[in-house]
């Protein structure tokens, strides 16, 4: 008889397509910041090549490094949060629409006293 490989289907070019039009999840933050002050992490430069309307457009921050601190809205498409100590503070951001979920972006924040 003839035999399939595991993993090998006939979908693979169709799957490759489909994860492009996926949205692409994009972060703009300050790469510095001092202690005390207050940081926005803006999610506005993401894509959603599908074009769905803007209010299906879920974004979700996570913080995943440093000082623990509270963002204000990680629902948001540009949430902020106030550093108080030093430290190198790391965010992820998944973006999804109703039918497909970004790749999950990360970014540093570095937060030190100014030399």
């Amino acid at each position: 008889g003839h035999h399939q490989l595991p993993g090998k289907g006939t979908d693979e070019p169709v799957g490759v397509q489909a994860r492009a039009l996926d949205p692409l999840a994009v972060i703009t933050a300050p790469s510095d910041a001092p202690p005390g002050s207050l940081v926005q992490l803006d999610a506005s430069q993401s894509r959603e090549p599908r074009r769905f309307p803007a209010d299906t457009i879920r974004y979700h921050w996570k913080q995943v490094g440093g000082p623990p601190v509270a963002l204000s809205s990680p629902e948001w498409i540009a949430p902020i949060f106030l550093p108080d100590q030093p430290g190198v503070y790391t965010f992820q951001l998944t973006v999804s629409s109703p039918i497909a979920a970004s790749e999950p972006a990360d970014f540093a924040v570095n937060v030190s006293e100014a030399p």
